[in-house]
């Protein structure tokens, strides 16, 4: 369960932003069923085109794969793929930050952090609360010299052996992950595999992952369809169909893999890349009198994105994990944004409390017309842009939170809370034509 999260100086995060899962709000009765009523399971951010959004979506992936990768994938003579902030040159001789504040699969609360410049990492820590108190599993600042790196009582395993065989410019987290060091693993395995980012524009890239997952699990197939079936878009089954490749298809692939693949790892994605294209999904459509299935690339880019936010939201629930999604709303009608927000705001549904964080510009997640809105005032975040090109996020309960069934859509368009684009195309437009005639 993610807590909060901090970044500076990653792309138009310049100054040190923060996304807080904690409410500020009185959780309402049947909140009771979750095990951190103070948390909330539901985060909107708004802003803008161009306002700094997908930055701070960005800013997760970047500490996710940073994790994930950097022991292994970063490059072996140095230098780390960080972007600063790209408008002043001074901020490219500054440090980038990343910290992020979670509950992992073992019920221990976690604070992890690090910096970063263009060359190395500069620090990174690992802090545990098994209770209110602070434990430290470890520290490391090379600019601390002597004591440049701390292993507190809690950490378990060949510390040194480990940190002797972490470069310059990866993480000791990701180190001792690949060491398989027991005192990180419900930390690393948190942010490697229960933070989900997702880019609504590349939803296509989803269905692959679906197609394994129908093979191997039955259920999972079962409460995909469940879901599918309750967006009202006439779908009775879901399938995977066998699309054999001809020969001169296979050696076309084989041919195009091995030009630009190293041999040792040509054959197993060959192997990966043909069981893709020789399966696919199908949906079968139900009208009044027939029964009727369909290529899925016949299907719409509506429907395939529903598809992929449904795999989402069926692992995301079975887990409890959170789920980050940029643009929620570039594919999907709204009403069916506002139930994927419903599911997870109901205990009922989702008793695992899983999280679901997305961009977004539709305001009707706002409307309350007397009743409690969609998206609570609480879980309403705006991204602005200053006159640098800096991106400012913050919570509308900053403004002081809401009343209780006032209308935050108007409140939201009106301007009340930034985040609104001051367009004036119009006007620049007849300006020009007034001055083309005048001319």
């Amino acid at each position: 369960m993610l807590l909060g999260f901090k970044a500076a100086n990653h792309r138009s995060l310049r100054t040190l932003q923060e996304l807080s899962l904690y409410r500020a709000i009185r959780p309402s009765d049947q909140d009771d069923r979750w095990t951190r009523r103070d948390v909330s399971t539901v985060a909107a951010i708004y802003g803008a085109n161009a306002s700094g959004k997908s930055t701070v979506v960005d800013g997760l992936a970047f500490l996710k794969s940073a994790v994930a990768d950097s022991y292994r994938s970063w490059p072996l003579g140095g230098g780390t793929p960080r972007r600063a902030f790209a408008l002043d040159p001074a901020d490219s001789a500054r440090a980038s930050q990343f910290e992020i504040e979670f509950i992992a699969d073992d019920g221990v609360t976690y604070q992890y952090g690090f910096e970063l410049d263009d060359e190395r990492i500069l620090s990174e820590h690992l802090y545990a609360y098994k209770t209110t108190k602070r434990t430290v599993l470890y520290t490391r600042d090379p600019m601390d010299e002597p004591k440049d790196w701390y292993f507190g009582p809690s950490f378990r395993g060949p510390a040194q052996q480990i940190r002797e065989t972490t470069r310059t410019n990866a993480l000791f987290l990701s180190a001792a992950a690949a060491s398989h060091n027991r005192s990180i693993q419900a930390a690393f395995r948190w942010i490697s595999t229960r933070l989900s980012i997702y880019h609504a524009a590349g939803y296509r890239l989803e269905h692959a992952r679906i197609i394994r997952r129908m093979q191997a699990d039955e259920d999972y197939a079962k409460r995909l369809l469940t879901f599918v079936r309750r967006a009202d878009l006439g779908v009775s089954n879901i399938e995977i169909v066998e699309n054999a490749m001809t020969q001169e298809e296979l050696e076309d692939l084989e041919r195009r893999v091995r030009a630009v693949v190293a041999p040792d790892h040509a054959t197993r994605l060959l192997k990966q890349m043909t069981d893709e294209r020789e399966r696919a999904l199908q949906l079968t459509h139900k009208s009044a009198s027939r029964s009727i299935p369909l290529p899925f690339d016949d299907e719409s880019d509506g429907t395939h994105a529903l598809i992929s936010f449904a795999s989402i939201a069926v692992d995301a629930l079975e887990t409890g994990s959170t789920c980050v999604v940029d643009e929620i709303d570039s594919s999907l009608h709204p009403t069916l944004v506002g139930q994927l927000v419903e599911v997870f705001q109901d205990p009922r549904i989702n008793p695992k409390q899983a999280q679901l964080i997305f961009t977004t510009h539709d305001a009707t997640l706002l409307e309350s017309d007397g009743l409690t809105p969609k998206v609570e005032r609480d879980q309403v975040w705006v991204v602005e842009k200053d006159s640098d090109g800096a991106s400012h996020l913050f919570a509308i309960s900053e403004f002081g939170l809401p009343r209780t069934g006032s209308n935050l859509a108007r409140a939201y368009l009106t301007g009340r809370y930034g985040g609104i684009p001051a367009v004036a195309i119009t006007n620049e437009l007849l300006a020009n034509s007034m001055r083309e005639e005048s001319d």
